[in-house]
């Protein structure tokens, strides 16, 4: 008749004591359950770089802590620093393209500079907003993307993606603004002074259509004077933001493709991305603070 062996005779043949068995299979269960743990961080991660592909670690961090706290509480911050280049997450930085998307040789009117040369702190949405346009690389050609936003807020509060640099791209992203600000002013929000309206000297931005266009609804034309990206830094970071963390720096296949993928990618960067400026919080949560968008 088979006899089966108690434990306490299994540890006695292998020479164990059970108190060494049983420290080793709770170390086993906490290496199976720390590896399992770090699966779910990373098919969150990869959730989280999917919709943002090249977001930095810092604000990928924040957005788990804010999201999936139970997967981060375990973990400290050199850790979760640690297992990005351990499993080939962390971003590394592209060769961008060079073109030139300024035209400042033109007869239109040229204006000072009411953002710099001010030094105002602009802490309510509409104080000022920035202009600027980028170029997307595509088998096509460049396609450019006008984008306006929000100094206070960070908010992009208008774009337009087209296949060429005349002025209709660069209107439809002001008319996009426009609706914005009137729709905050529906709400009852007011300024005490006139909004700044920023951008570099191009012809877009100089154009009677363009300054006719702004002026009508209250926007002071200010405009860089040295041509340098600094006096339109905040304008270039948003630009840098596109094309690393939404990965507009690489090659689409045509212009309509970028002109599918921008939005999306804009209401990501508006409601879904934290800014280090802002204490975290998105464009949305900010502007929310002063109307509803």
């Amino acid at each position: 008749m088979a006899h089966s062996l108690r434990l306490s005779e299994l540890c006695a043949f292998f020479g164990i004591t059970r108190q060494a068995y049983y420290k080793h299979h709770a170390v086993l269960r906490g290496q199976e359950n720390h590896l399992m743990a770090q699966h779910e961080l990373l098919v969150a991660v990869q959730r989280f770089r999917h919709r943002m592909p090249r977001l930095g670690a810092r604000k990928l961090l924040y957005l788990l802590e804010q999201n999936e706290p139970a997967l981060v509480e375990n973990i400290g911050r050199d850790a979760f620093f640690d297992l990005l280049p351990r499993e080939n997450l962390l971003i590394k930085p592209r060769q961008g393209y060079s073109t030139k998307t300024t035209d400042s040789r033109h007869s239109f009117r040229k204006y000072p500079d009411l953002y710099n040369d001010h030094r105002v702190t602009f802490l309510e949405p509409f104080m000022a907003v920035v202009a600027d346009i980028t170029y997307i690389h595509t088998l096509e050609g460049f396609a450019y993307a006008a984008i306006l936003t929000d100094v206070a807020s960070r908010m992009v509060v208008g774009f337009d993606v087209s296949a060429s640099l005349c002025v209709e791209g660069s209107l439809r992203a002001a008319q996009m603004m426009i609706k914005l600000f009137k729709h905050a002013q529906v709400q009852g929000y007011t300024l005490s002074a006139k909004p700044i309206h920023h951008s570099d000297r191009g012809v877009q931005y100089c154009c009677a259509d363009y300054i006719r266009l702004i002026d009508h609804y209250g926007f002071l034309p200010s405009m860089t004077q040295s041509g340098e990206p600094t006096d339109n830094a905040l304008a270039e970071r948003v630009n840098g933001t596109f094309k690393e963390e939404f990965s507009f720096n690489t090659t689409f296949k045509s212009i309509k493709a970028v002109q599918q993928a921008f939005p999306e990618s804009a209401l990501i960067y508006n409601t879904e991305r934290p800014h280090l400026a802002l204490d975290m919080k998105t464009p949305n949560q900010v502007i929310q603070q002063f109307f509803m968008p």
